[in-house]
């Protein structure tokens, strides 16, 4: 037993759930305790182990960052150092510059310095990696981070410098104040970099949309915080796994030793067969390797037995045939002797006496004389009985030398070994009969002393023979039964611990596949409930981005690793990734990020989007202004984009954004500034011509005239929009009736009539509208695109004009 310890939330949901699931026995629950511990192997060793007590309180909410300033130095496609400054806090900031501009590298800096990788280079070559160091920077290369954190006063910053050429050789240090210099570590973002990664690159957008179902399962799940309970899962997957390992290594080896077990004729063999056949007995299994299973002791210890039997003494039986003899002589030659006769007398005598004290004075037995054995008489035979013995002795000794050597005969031949009969009836493999029938012969002795002396003599041989052949029929056998069967218990023994093993690891497979079970099930109610918020941003960032398409997004869900999209297409289900266009795919893969930004639990107020726009339509990017905008409200928003369609549908909008446009001179030196709208834009460019000193007259006469026509156009672009939409006129046809006319009058007569074949009636309305000077600007700009303003024009008045006309058509 052990001191209990506190625990996360989500182990504590599991707990509760499982204190409170009835199905989810003893054994299934400790195990389930263990794993969630990682003390699994302790559970299955037997430990008993506590469960954590849950923490109290309710979860802090995280402390939030913000970026303020991001400076490069020598990285991709920057050279000098350009520093992107930044309001820290929510809000919305547009990076606009073509390709090549540099505005990715921005993007990529940042990525990189706050994870220590891009996941732009996921699968690019080395070389393509080795290109990070751009050629025209002056200093060494680094990037700057300076972030602010909710409640400090002070900023923090990440610095990235490079020790050698190749970009591994990074090295990252985050200053906090009051605590000095520490690695990107200090920030505490190790594991939320991963579960809320704030980075939306181009490649990510791509992986997402087109990648594999495991990709958009990432893009979503770590954000719902279920990774505390992937590694319990695997562990129990591991046990299970291994513990059905164990079992079938068990069993394979088991098949093998029965194969070579049918092969073999000892009958012990059949006996490990049967032992292994359904139900294992093992017990069974080491008594035959020990060899104290009863069938086994038993023939070994008859065999054994048998090796040692003996047979009668020769020495023994030659005495006692030797005694016999002698005394049979001895008594031979007493016999027909006066100590025979006096023995005879005697006995007779002693008789009488004994009648006498059986019955009295009665007659006497030997002479027949009336009352003739009488007391007196009786002594007087005493006396009698007690000389002849005395005369009798020889006799006397002789028979007693002679009963006794009777009973030696007989104590040497013995009595048949007990051994016989059980071997005689025990399938050993000696054949006992001849011994056996020996024995009998042997025990089957004439009474006769002579006779007696005889059989000894000529019997024991017979006897001794039988007995050294079963000896050695034993011996042999003992030895072909052991090397026959050594192999087979070798095999025995060593499949013995494998298969208890196995048996014990079966007897674990089930526990641990319902503990895993559980586990999983659990993890899948609780992911799903937390899910269920996520599911409802998905479906709300997709409704504004799907503005005008087919396919309805029905449900999303999360499976086994994989996201299951339920759509339809015009009411019929279908599957989502087989009839989206590509511009959709781009909108479900953005539905799929914003949530992951949006997470309360995650410490990044900030969302990194790099070129978000491709492959959408108008309309879509009108619905991921409203996107960005809705997240802005919470998030600060930077998105980087070439594509000038976004911060068009942003102003038309009337989108709080901070729009920033980067220019590369030459020398990779990359130009941040505040962009204007477009028409304002134009306007101060041709300014800036006019007032230039630099640039030869003729120049800015051909220059001016061209971005005055593009301040109208913008206007027009506007304005005309604002004016087919009010047609009820959609945004892609709206698009396309501008593409469609790309000459300066029927841009404005689509901003006048909204429609562009009225091209003809375009002066006329300028003259009515604005007056004569209006018409004229038009004119002028038309007639200058080509041949340029003539040296007498007053450009600084033209510019006038020309901004005067484009903010009325701005507002038509």
């Amino acid at each position: 037993m052990e001191a209990t310890t506190l625990t996360a939330p989500l182990i504590s949901e599991v707990l509760d759930r499982l204190d409170a699931d009835v199905r989810a026995s003893g054994v299934v629950a400790n195990l389930v305790v263990g794993a969630l511990r990682d003390r699994l192997d302790d559970v299955i060793n037997g430990v008993v182990v506590d469960r954590p007590k849950s923490a109290q309180g309710e979860e802090s909410a995280p402390v939030r960052t913000f970026l303020e300033s991001v400076a490069v130095t020598g990285f991709r496609g920057i050279g000098p150092t350009s520093t992107l400054d930044l309001r820290p806090g929510p809000g919305l900031t547009l990076v606009v510059g073509r390709n090549g501009s540099g505005k990715s590298s921005f993007a990529e800096a940042l990525e990189f310095a706050m994870t220590g990788d891009s996941l732009r280079w996921a699968g690019k070559s080395l070389e393509w990696k080795n290109g990070w160091c751009n050629l025209h920077a002056q200093d060494d290369p680094a990037i700057t981070v300076e972030l602010r954190v909710d409640g400090e006063r002070e900023r923090r910053t990440v610095r990235v410098n490079w020790s050698s050429a190749k970009l591994e050789s990074a090295r990252t240090a985050v200053t906090v104040p009051g605590y000095g210099r520490q690695d990107l570590r200090s920030l505490g973002w190790s594991e939320a970099v991963k579960t809320f990664r704030p980075f939306l690159p181009y490649k990510e957008l791509s992986t997402i949309s087109e990648g594999r179902p495991i990709d958009r399962y990432n893009a979503l799940a770590p954000m719902l915080g279920m990774e505390a309970l992937q590694a319990p899962i695997e562990d129990l997957r591991q046990a299970r796994l291994s513990a059905e390992r164990q079992w079938t290594d068990a069993e394979e080896h088991v098949t093998h030793v029965t194969d070579l077990l049918r092969g073999s004729p000892d009958e012990r063999a059949s006996t490990a067969m049967e032992a292994l056949s359904g139900a294992w007995d093992l017990d069974k299994i080491e008594a035959l390797v020990t060899g104290t299973d009863p069938a086994s002791a038993q023939r070994e210890g008859l065999l054994a037995a048998l090796e040692q039997l003996s047979s009668p003494d020769p020495e023994r039986v030659a005495v006692a045939a030797s005694n016999l003899r002698a005394a049979a002589e001895r008594q031979e030659a007493l016999r027909g002797s006066d100590a025979e006769r006096a023995e005879r007398l005697a006995g007779l005598l002693e008789a009488a006496v004994e009648m006498h004290e059986q019955h009295g004075d009665t007659d006497c037995p030997v002479c027949g004389r009336d009352n003739g054995l009488h007391s007196e008489r009786v002594a007087d035979l005493r006396e009698e009985i007690g000389r002849l013995r005395a005369e009798a002795g020889d006799v006397f000794d002789a028979g007693r030398a002679l009963l006794g050597a009777q009973r030696s005969a007989r104590e040497a031949i013995g009595t048949i070994p007990q051994m016989l009969g059980t071997a005689a009836d025990t399938d050993i493999g000696v054949d006992v009969s001849a011994l056996v029938a020996a024995w009998q012969a042997w025990i089957d002795a004439p009474d006769a002393p002579v006779d007696l002396a005889v059989h000894l003599e000529s019997t024991c041989l017979q006897v001794e023979e039988a007995t050294e052949a079963v000896r050695a029929a034993a011996a042999t056998q003992r030895r072909r039964l052991a090397d026959q069967w050594r192999p087979m218990v070798e095999s025995l023994a060593e499949v013995l611990p494998v298969a208890r093993q196995g048996l014990s690891a079966a007897q674990r497979v089930t526990p641990l596949r319902n503990a895993e079970n559980w586990l999983k099930r659990c993890e899948a109610a609780i992911r799903d409930e937390r899910f269920d918020s996520v599911k409802a941003q998905v479906a709300d960032v997709w409704e504004t981005l799907a503005v005008g398409s087919n396919v309805t997004l029905e449900d999303v869900r999360l499976g086994n690793k994989k996201v299951v999209m339920d759509v339809t297409v015009d009411g019929d289900s279908s599957v989502a990734l087989g009839v989206m266009s590509q511009g959709e795919l781009h909108a479900l893969a953005l539905s799929l990020f914003i949530p992951r930004v949006k997470f309360e639990t995650s410490p990044f107020g900030f969302a990194i989007l790099d070129d978000p726009v491709q492959a959408m339509d108008p309309v879509r990017v009108d619905g991921l202004a409203r996107v960005l905008d809705s997240l802005a409200q919470t998030r600060q928003v930077v998105v980087f984009t070439h594509d000038d369609r976004l911060p068009t549908a942003v102003r038309r909008l009337q989108i709080s954004a901070t729009i920033m446009s980067v220019t590369r001179r030459p020398r990779s030196r990359v130009e941040l500034k505040i962009s204007l709208d477009p028409l304002q834009a134009a306007i101060e460019d041709a300014r800036a011509v006019e007032l230039s000193g630099g640039l030869p007259g003729e120049v800015s006469r051909r220059v001016v005239p061209n971005f005055c026509r593009q301040a109208i156009e913008a206007a027009c672009l506007e304005s005309g929009r604002r004016r087919l939409l009010g047609m009820g006129i959609g945004l892609d046809e709206c698009e396309e009736k501008w593409s469609d006319a790309p000459r300066l009058l029927p841009r404005i007569a689509i901003a006048l009539y909204g429609d562009a074949d009225r091209a003809g009636d375009v002066y006329g309305t300028l003259n009515n509208k604005f007056g004569r000077w209006a018409a004229d600007t038009v004119r002028a700009c038309n007639e200058m695109a080509h041949s340029g303003a003539p040296e007498t024009m007053d450009l600084k008045e033209f510019i006038n004009s020309a901004e005067s006309l484009a903010k009325k058509l701005a507002v038509l």
